[in-house]
């Protein structure tokens, strides 16, 4: 190799060697940048303070878009919320009150529950009834317990009657969603006798998720009577009702296991006054599986079984698919199959039934 040769390969090391340094040189602060993993911006902005409390007329908030409402109520400081509810409880009485009572608490009950029940507290008594039958119904499952709280604010007499009990109401949907912390809500409250009466909705709920934990913490209730002295039927959570609830959810869990179960205990307090409620329900979904049931039983349990199903029958008539399971006449022709010694009482119901919603087909 000449001597022009051996400085021209000289020549190509040294331009190479000067890259080499070069590319590592600007590539170790961007390696640098990015050894966490995640790619760095080369001039990062700094980070934004969180937006303020977008500024709204509450008093038109019924007519904003949800987002637009869920997004002001989030943002706006208890100061705020507040201020904006005595601005709507300024208005005169009006709709436009109303829907905004409604609206406000229906979009902070699914932000803050713990602040919209607060706040529904130090409303005006009229102002107060509007919120909670916003609330009642708009409630996710997690607020359910401020819900509740809530009601227990409000005379027993508004709240329940003989068509209706919010209590019950909000307790049934608490315990569809999440009876465990329905059921630790009653562990806390537990001296509270104005609850007793609820417990059962909580078993019958629970036992459709889980029959076993439910009938366990059934028992624990059972034996958390505060007075050692008192009667059987002083009992704050009386077995009978318990028992009835926890067959009723587990029927919903696991049907012909609840069926043996019934079948097998039939004679136990509870168990016995749940088969009117157990035989309805098989008759609405199928009367063939009914009368498998009902022939599994001796003639004593085929009466409570039929009293159920007369339940069943609706002077009303209605255009859906199953409509005629609920006719009268379907419903005693059926019930007739039996001894009469089952069906002589529970027919009565049946027969008031047709009288009123077909007298010329009764007679005929």
């Amino acid at each position: 190799m000449n001597a022009r040769s051996v400085a021209f390969v000289f020549l190509l090391c040294t331009v190479a060697a000067i890259a080499f340094a070069i590319g590592r040189v600007s590539e170790a602060p961007r390696m640098a940048s990015s050894s966490s993993g995640f790619d760095v911006p080369e001039n990062p902005q700094p980070t934004s303070a969180p937006a303020p409390s977008k500024e709204i007329n509450v008093v038109d908030i019924a007519r904003l878009p949800f987002p637009d409402a869920f997004a002001a109520l989030k943002t706006a400081p208890p100061e705020v919320l507040s201020a904006w509810v005595e601005k709507i409880q300024a208005i005169k009485p009006s709709s436009t009150r109303w829907s905004a009572i409604s609206s406000f608490f229906k979009t902070l009950i699914q932000i803050d529950p713990e602040t919209a029940t607060k706040l529904i507290g130090h409303l005006s008594e009229d102002n107060r009834w509007t919120a909670l039958m916003a609330v009642k119904t708009a409630a996710p499952p997690r607020a359910m317990g401020q819900i509740v709280d809530l009601l227990q604010t409000f005379p027993i007499l508004d709240i329940s009657g003989c068509s209706f009990d919010y209590l019950r109401d909000a307790f049934a949907e608490w315990s569809a969603f999440d009876p465990v912390a329905a059921g630790r809500y009653f562990d806390q409250h537990s001296k509270d006798k104005n609850l007793s009466g609820y417990v059962a909705t909580v078993v019958e709920k629970w036992a459709a998720y889980d029959p076993e934990s439910a009938q366990k913490w059934a028992e624990r209730q059972l034996h958390r009577n505060p007075d050692e002295t008192a009667s059987a039927s002083e009992w704050p959570y009386p077995q009978a009702v318990m028992t009835e609830a926890w067959v009723e959810g587990y029927l919903r869990h696991d049907r012909p296991g609840a069926l043996d179960y019934i079948v097998k205990f039939q004679d136990r307090p509870g168990v016995k006054q749940a088969i009117p409620n157990v035989a309805g329900a098989l008759f609405r979904d199928s009367p063939n599986e009914a009368m498998a049931f009902l022939q599994r039983l001796p003639e004593e349990g085929q009466a409570e079984a039929l009293r159920g199903i007369s339940w069943v029958a609706d002077r009303k008539v209605y255009s859906d698919a199953d409509a005629w399971k609920r006719s009268p006449e379907f419903v005693a022709n059926w019930m007739l199959q039996f001894p009469t010694a089952a069906w002589s009482d529970p027919l009565g119901q049946v027969i008031t039934e047709w009288r009123y919603g077909d007298t010329q087909g009764l007679f005929a």
